[in-house]
């Protein structure tokens, strides 16, 4: 389980909006650790703040456990580049078979929309962060 430490910045009657401040995981330094939190720091300098389910019983100012589980992030990143990859493909390849070369740059384009729409609309509860009590 991926796990964050945040601070919650406002609640809602259901929600509450929680400021990240550091990117990644934070194990960078240690044994197999990715180098995430320093990538994120490169790429985005300033803190970053979700809405998120709230449990119950938070107020602001509260720190919180910020989790992510087991296996979402694989998940999410073939759900989000590696289906729409595909669709690219037997797109392009049904296309070429039909039309020729119009046919694959017109069925790349087609097969890469409807399987990123497609993927995007099949996701679930199990790919968002969570507040761990």
């Amino acid at each position: 389980m991926i796990e964050t430490v945040g601070v919650v910045e406002a609640c809602d009657s259901n929600k509450v909006l929680v400021r990240i401040e550091q990117k990644g995981c934070g194990r960078c330094h240690e044994e197999g650790g990715c180098g995430g939190n320093n990538l994120g720091n490169l790429l985005c300098k300033s803190p970053d703040s979700f809405w998120l389910k709230n449990p119950g019983g938070l107020a602001v100012g509260d720190a919180v456990t910020v989790a992510l589980a087991d296996g979402a992030l694989y998940k999410t990143v073939i759900r989000s580049y590696l289906v729409p990859l595909l669709g690219l493909l037997i797109g392009a390849i049904v296309g070429m078979s039909m039309y020729e070369e119009s046919g694959a740059i017109a069925g790349a384009i087609l097969g890469l929309l409807v399987f990123w729409f497609g993927a995007r609309s099949f996701g679930g509860s199990s790919f968002e962060p969570f507040i761990k009590r």
